[in-house]
């Protein structure tokens, strides 16, 4: 099943690293505002969702999953939590980037 990405390009992720590479490039591209949009969306699943009991989601966590491709990897809990963590790290430092 093909995917939108968040730059509304069609994706469909292989595997962990094609998601984390492919949020960089698309990262890139973006806005300044627009990756600070990001970066609250993978703040707030950092903070609202739990990977180890996320049975029940709420409709912005549905949406933010499957904006960055992440609903796939819920069954695994720390690989989950390995790429939230890659793509937040990634935004912040496009952001450090973008104030020099």
């Amino acid at each position: 099943m093909d995917k939108q990405n968040i730059s509304g390009h069609e994706f469909s992720p292989e595997n962990q690293e094609e998601v984390v590479n492919f949020f960089t490039n698309e990262l890139i591209k973006l806005s300044k505002k627009s990756i600070e949009n990001i970066q609250k969306k993978l703040n707030f699943l950092c903070i609202e969702l739990d990977p180890y009991n996320a049975l029940e989601l709420s409709t912005e966590e549905e949406n933010i999953l499957e904006e960055f491709h992440l609903k796939d990897y819920l069954s695994n809990p720390f690989e989950f939590t390995n790429i939230v963590l890659q793509l937040l790290n990634i935004t912040e430092l496009e952001l450090k980037k973008r104030l020099n």
